[in-house]
C-alpha cells in the first residue's frame, strides 16, 4: 500500500502550481501528489505535465472538464487515492487548517507529527482535524 498523497484542486494556478509541487515535495516526509484540475484555461495542467517527467509515479494530474467545484474535486481526488492504495489521503486546504483522512487509528500520530513539521515550516499554528475509520466505505459509495 502506499503512503501520504495529497489532492490539490486546482483552477487557474499557472502563477502558484509548481511553487506548492516544489514545497510539497521538499518537505521531510514523503508525499505524492494528486493535481485535480478543472480545465484550467491558463494551462495549469500544462505546467503539472511538464513536472510529471521530473516527478514520476509521485505527480498525478486528473483533468476534469470545465470548473466542476471544490467538492466534487475532492470526491473524485479521494475515489482515486483509494482505487491507487493510498493510505493517508491529505487535503490541501486554504488558511490555517489541515484535513487529514486516514483509515489507520495506530499511525494518528505520524499523521499529527507530519502536520506539525509542516504548520513550523509554514509558521503556523498546528490546527488540524484527522478524520479515521469510515473514509473507504462513505467514498466508495
Amino acid at each position: 500500500m502506499k503512503e501520504n498523497i495529497v489532492i490539490i484542486p486546482t483552477y487557474n494556478e499557472i502563477e502558484n502550481i509548481e511553487a506548492i509541487i516544489r514545497f510539497v515535495f521538499g518537505l521531510n516526509t514523503r508525499f505524492d501528489i494528486l493535481i485535480v484540475d478543472d480545465g484550467s484555461p491558463d494551462g495549469t495542467a500544462d505546467v503539472v505535465k511538464k513536472l510529471m517527467s521530473e516527478f514520476p509515479e509521485r505527480l498525478f494530474i486528473l483533468e476534469r472538464k470545465g470548473k466542476l467545484g471544490l467538492g466534487t474535486a475532492y470526491i473524485t481526488g479521494f475515489k482515486w487515492c483509494l482505487e491507487n492504495g493510498y493510505e493517508y489521503i491529505y487535503e490541501a486546504t486554504k488558511g490555517k487548517k489541515a484535513i487529514v483522512f486516514s483509515n489507520s487509528r495506530e499511525e494518528t500520530e505520524y499523521v499529527c507529527a507530519t502536520l506539525r513539521e509542516i504548520a513550523e515550516y509554514r509558521g503556523e499554528p498546528d490546527v488540524f482535524l484527522i478524520h479515521h475509520g469510515f473514509l473507504s466505505a462513505s467514498i466508495r459509495e
